[in-house]
């Protein structure tokens, strides 16, 4: 969700243009707030207070309507202050996601409601909404003004203890995401807004537990927060709090494997805490064995036997070095998630600029968007909840043609090949036309095919890093989808000669083949394939079933004669006889009444 927020309302200076951006007369909040113009909320507020007041003249003063007429021109404006764009966001969201604390502050002065920050939809408050929108900013400077928005909004009476669907608050978010400053800015107005002889409000807060049985601290531990678990422990958090699997936080960073935040609890806890065991009779250090941190199992079994051999580092002698944590790091080896930018050069309809702020009726819904949520300058992985432990790459390699044809038919791959160069397009390469690939419901535009080849490609660069220990593990961003594409193009139960369900190349597959042909002398023999998509992954099975030898029907239709059919043996191996038994494919998907999912157009 912040992720499709961020790459449609970011700043103006960061965000691309768009056909058909907010318009200043229908949204003129909108964009006076996007835009950080305080001057100018000013003036539009002060001109509708204004014209109210005109119209309240123009009314018999002892008209015994007077008060409903009153309250609702109040409603009125209200509505117009709340109101919503095309993607349901108010002109005070805009002002957060800006960064525009003055905007915002002036936005709730005039009565802007704080409801309208709630995500219903995700059941997401409006405070860790406010959160979540500034401390997951790629942009520093604005996730270290992340505490003003949290401070304003605490002030204009949200509760910080309100819970979500997961029953996690405010802390829960702010200590799973490192917003320090944060942190301490709620534990502070949390103490100062307590009643003379309340119970401590601050050990109440602290103590709550999601549906997990997670504190705060065990956010803060899992996600390897040292600087946030220190902060919190020193405000009163229990160290040895167990969640519903009886797991304490020293049990979560020995799974994480942060030396530091292990170190942090064990001078709070004691080396006692090292005994506790979960419900599976697990105590902590046989979890850091268990994920591989096996030189932190050797320090804190020095620990437990020489207590004083617990050094914590110097930084943790201040209880707020700085805005904002990041996890420990734990190793050289990272994930890496991949991309290539010819993937967006796959259009859907036909458009002269990017995707417009409010889409125009039938848009396909695999469009260039779903990309863009993911790897824009706002997208979801280019938040700054991954800088430590990803490494982001983009590539600008498409597949080998021998890889693909390990897959596909080349008969079918030339065809889409040869539409996609008929396709029209404008004098520097980019798509001007868009059409359905025979006549089926996936559109395509003159460079569809090229993407489909570099989103192959990116799988395959991914599958190198992962074979050559260059990285852990690898997620591709990539388009068009594949799963549904078969060795014949689409593989579909009702038309498997047309493309549908919006795939084209599989790439997953490609790549699959490619790990299991090129790095056979590096130990790669097993490969499994696990589709989940609430549609199933037809295409693929239709792939994984010729590794078998099988008879393949054609059937010809003349002008002069009737059907004619013929048998030829048939496969596809990716490396030799032995594929089907070494190569495994699940998929699981949703089961729809009417053909809406699997046995149906899914």
């Amino acid at each position: 969700f912040f992720s499709f927020l961020f790459e449609s309302h970011s700043p103006p200076s960061l965000r691309r243009p768009r056909m058909m951006d907010l318009d200043e007369r229908v949204f003129p909040l909108h964009v006076a707030a996007s835009c950080g113009d305080l001057q100018k909320l000013k003036e539009l507020l002060k001109e509708e207070t204004e014209s109210e007041e005109d119209e309240d003249f123009e009314e018999d003063d002892e008209d015994e309507d007077d008060d409903d007429y009153g309250r609702k021109k109040v409603n009125s404006w209200r509505e117009k202050i709340d109101k919503r764009d095309c993607r349901g966001v108010s002109a005070l969201q805009m002002a957060v996601f800006g960064g525009y604390v003055d905007c915002a502050a002036y936005l709730l002065e005039a009565g802007a409601s704080i409801g309208t920050c709630c995500v219903k939809k995700r059941n997401i408050r409006p405070l860790q909404f406010v959160a979540l929108a500034t401390i997951l900013s790629p942009d520093e400077e604005m996730r270290n003004i992340s505490h003003e928005f949290v401070a304003l909004f605490m002030d204009s009476g949200l509760d910080p203890l309100e819970n979500d669907r997961q029953k996690q608050n405010i802390l829960h978010t702010c200590a799973y995401n490192g917003a320090l400053r944060c942190l301490s800015v709620i534990l502070e107005k949390i103490a100062s807004n307590s009643a003379e002889g309340e119970e401590n409000p601050v050990l109440s807060a602290l103590s709550h537990k999601d549906v997990r049985g997670h504190t705060p601290l065990h956010s803060a531990a899992l996600r390897r927060k040292y600087r946030c678990v220190n902060h919190l422990l020193n405000a009163g958090a229990d160290p040895i709090s167990s969640d519903k699997e009886g797991n304490t936080p020293l049990h979560l960073a020995c799974l994480s494997g942060a030396k530091n935040t292990i170190f942090a609890l064990l001078s709070k806890a004691g080396v006692s805490s090292l005994a506790l065991q979960n419900k599976y009779g697990q105590i902590p250090v046989d979890l850091a064995e268990k994920y591989g941190h096996l030189e932190l199992v050797g320090l804190i079994k020095a620990a437990e036997a020489n207590p004083a051999s617990l050094i914590l580092p110097k930084e943790g002698e201040d209880s707020v070095p700085c805005s904002f944590d990041v996890s420990e790091k734990i190793g050289d080896s990272v994930s890496s998630v991949l991309t290539d930018e010819m993937c967006l050069k796959h259009l859907t309809f036909r458009t002269e600029s990017p995707l417009p702020h409010s889409y125009p009726p039938g848009i396909p819904p695999e469009n260039t968007e779903r990309l863009e949520v993911l790897i824009g300058p706002y997208g979801s992985l280019s938040s700054s909840e991954f800088d430590l432990d990803v490494r982001r790459i983009v590539c600008d390699k498409p597949a080998a043609l021998s890889d693909v044809l390990r897959v596909h038919d080349y008969a079918y791959l030339r065809h889409l090949t040869e539409f996609c160069g008929k396709l029209s397009r404008y004098s520097d390469g980019s798509p001007h036309e868009t059409a359905s690939y025979d006549h089926g419901d996936t559109s395509i535009s003159h460079l569809t095919a090229v993407a489909s080849l570099h989103a192959a490609g990116t799988v395959i660069e991914a599958v190198d890093r992962v074979c050559r220990g260059t990285t852990r593990n690898a997620f591709c961003a990539i388009r068009p989808p594949g799963h549904h594409a078969g060795p014949y193009g689409a593989d579909h139960i009702c038309a498997p000669d047309k493309g549908n369900g919006f795939c084209l190349l599989n790439s997953v597959a490609i790549a699959a083949s490619y790990a299991r042909h090129v790095y056979r002398h590096q130990g790669i023999r097993r490969i499994a394939i696990l589709d989940f998509d609430v549609h199933h992954g037809n295409g693929t099975e239709a792939i994984i079933q010729c590794l078998h030898a099988r008879k393949e029907k054609t059937v010809l239709n003349t002008q002069f004669f009737d059907q004619i059919t013929t048998e030829k043996w048939g496969c596809r191996p990716w490396l030799d006889g032995t594929d089907a038994e070494n190569v495994f494919f699940v998929s699981v998907h949703g089961l729809g009444m009417a053909g809406s999912f699997f046995p149906g157009s899914g």
